[in-house]
């Protein structure tokens, strides 16, 4: 089996003290390696489906959805909790200045 290529990637991070939203929709040929990396590490396991969000801990906590777009054409959609999202790609959805 071959392994998952992306082909785009949307990402929203929600949540938090002040409750805003930022979203992105970053170029996968502009991803690290490691950012690369950490979204395909994301998808779950062929055949397996993908584990509900769990409860949140704590308040004021961020939300993360993630839309992964392979080249193949599959779509998957994911909710993270704040303690699951990969450091990697907190870059990504840097507030602009």
């Amino acid at each position: 089996m071959t392994a998952p290529v992306l082909s785009a990637v949307r990402l929203q991070r929600s949540g938090g003290i002040a409750g805003l939203q930022l979203a992105a929709a970053p170029r996968v040929a502009n991803l690290s390696p490691a950012q690369h990396r950490a979204l395909l590490a994301l998808l779950p396991a062929p055949g397996a489906h993908p584990a509900p969000a769990g409860p949140m801990r704590g308040a004021d906590r961020f939300v993360y959805r993630v839309q992964l777009t392979l080249a193949d054409g599959q779509q998957h959609q994911l909710t993270l909790p704040e303690d699951a999202w990969p450091d990697v790609l907190s870059p990504l959805l840097q507030p602009a200045d």
